[in-house]
């Protein structure tokens, strides 16, 4: 297709595809030729604890509260899961056997939170924004517009926003503080973290800085992370990178045949093995082995076969553990090979006492150590770390 086909056929690119396609060219291929409007069983119960949660949103702000009785919330959800005023194309079915986890989650999430309901901006809004790139081929700049729709949106004073996004799941990412460089987010909260950024200051100029709230409702825990307007140009260049990359891949063309060396020559469509692999509309057409597929477990079976081999590996650890740590208290760490440096296993000193483990220990005779260490040097980036967010809340 020429680019003009191209912005035709897709004027507003959604995050769910941009998404996609930055996780694998070829499983966003399998969607744009295969595409079906199925769900999954805990896609379609994701789908209806989200739609439940934000009918609760309304109703906390229409009666200016920010809490909501559990059987109120319950009575929303039972009105939910009749999908009366949901488009026929937009109906999910959920098999009986979903709704105790689905009720779970509706009952913690009203009788655990509380919202600060008159700063919320909006619940379900789909925001719009611009984003270009430079045509390699005619130099004509290129303007395309990419969307999202946000769970809610809430103001926080005195000028930033907090997007929330309910997550379902059971899992937990690990915890950082919304500032860090490397967020706990999920597998596609990068994605989506960067991409919000972008929707919500473009929308909303005098927001500077947006955080994105993943919040478990299971589990009533959250993962935020934060990007200011001062990160905006960077972010808007990289989501406009994955736009041209889209672009580029749509102009040529479907792919030949669907195997290895043929995917390499056409240049676009290459596949990426990861989590969405689970997801993927046609992933026996993959020509990636299935091993290499997230791990290569696709079925109960084979998850509960490598959950045994696990815990026997666990025992092995254990006992060979009691053998070595006599061993490493008598003649001290023990040299292992390791092709980025050289590490040790031994007793690690940490805060309040030690641990047995694999390390780097600080004095490694790599080339350069000696000079390059500082001893204090942890405790000095910390200090200049704890100073910039001082003078960043003065």
């Amino acid at each position: 297709m020429s680019l003009d086909e191209v912005r035709e056929r897709w004027p507003t690119l959604r995050q769910s595809n941009l998404s996609l396609f930055d996780d694998c060219e070829l499983a966003s291929y399998f969607g744009i030729k295969f595409e079906n409007g199925w769900s999954t069983h805990p896609q379609a119960a994701g789908t209806i604890v989200h739609r439940a949660i934000a009918e609760c949103l309304r109703e906390m702000q229409s009666n200016d509260s920010e809490t909501i009785p559990v059987s109120v919330a319950l009575a929303i959800l039972e009105e939910t899961l009749r999908q009366r005023d949901v488009a026929p194309e937009d109906r999910v079915r959920v098999p009986r056997r979903e709704l105790p986890n689905i009720e779970l989650a509706v009952r913690k999430f009203a009788k655990d939170n509380e919202f600060s309901i008159r700063n919320l901006i909006d619940v379900e809004r789909r925001l719009d924004a611009t984003v270009s790139y430079r045509d390699s081929e005619t130099g004509e700049l290129v303007e395309r517009v990419v969307s999202g729709q946000l769970d809610a949106l809430i103001a926080r004073p005195p000028d930033e926003a907090v997007v929330l996004d309910w997550k379902a799941t059971w899992a937990l990412p690990p915890e950082h503080d919304e500032d860090d460089e490397k967020p706990g987010l999920s597998y596609h909260g990068f994605f989506q973290q960067r991409l919000y950024a972008v929707l919500v200051m473009q929308n909303f100029p005098a927001v500077n800085a947006v955080v994105l709230r993943e919040f478990y409702v299971r589990r009533t825990k959250a993962r935020p992370a934060r990007i200011t307007r001062q990160d905006l140009p960077k972010t808007e260049r990289w989501l406009a990178e994955v736009v041209e990359d889209f672009d580029s891949a749509m102009r040529s063309g479907p792919p030949p045949r669907l195997r290895t060396e043929d995917l390499e020559r056409h240049g676009y469509w290459k596949p990426s093995p990861g989590k969405h692999c689970f997801n993927c509309h046609k992933a026996h057409l993959c020509p990636i082995d299935d091993d290499y597929k997230d791990g290569g477990i696709r079925t109960p079976e084979r998850a509960q076969a490598a959950a045994g081999a696990r815990q026997k590996a666990r025992a092995i650890i254990k006992r060979l553990d009691e053998w070595l740590k006599p061993w490493a208290e008598l003649h001290g760490p023990i040299p292992l090979r390791d092709s980025k440096g050289r590490r040790v296993l031994g007793h690690r000193k940490i805060k309040g006492g030690q641990r047995f483990e694999e390390y780097t220990p600080e004095t490694a005779d790599r080339p350069g150590d000696q000079e390059a260490y500082a001893p204090n040097l942890v405790d000095a980036m910390k200090e200049s770390v704890d100073q910039a967010r001082r003078e960043r809340a003065v």
